[in-house]
């Protein structure tokens, strides 16, 4: 990884204040490899940023849906799902950071 880039990285992960562990599921909006997506666990959330570990590293600079179980139970069921249209901003140590550019916070269906 290039210094600046290693920089920039350095930068998107230490603004991730809120250590989250939930699942969630994700999909390279246009993935040169075709249909790329899979499962992953965040591993913290900020309003603007989500780190997550997905199964194999992820392309930089690509457009990326995630579809986040939102921490809110009910009777133990997630009851939230958080939908995130964002970039992806670089992988380090098994982790994707994701800068949020849109989301929506609707009831899991």
């Amino acid at each position: 990884m290039a210094a600046t880039a290693q920089s920039d990285l350095n930068e998107h992960i230490l603004a991730f204040p809120y250590p989250v562990e939930v699942d969630l599921s994700y999909r390279m909006v246009h993935s040169v490899n075709g249909a790329e997506s899979g499962l992953g666990r965040t591993v913290s959330i900020s309003r603007s940023r989500v780190l997550f570990r997905p199964p194999a590293p992820l392309p930089q600079d690509q457009e990326i849906e995630l579809d986040i179980s939102w921490p809110a139970r009910v009777h133990g069921q997630f009851i939230l799902q958080v939908h995130v249209l964002g970039m992806t901003a670089g992988t380090e140590n098994g982790c994707t950071a994701v800068r949020i550019l849109h989301y929506v916070v609707r009831p899991r269906g």
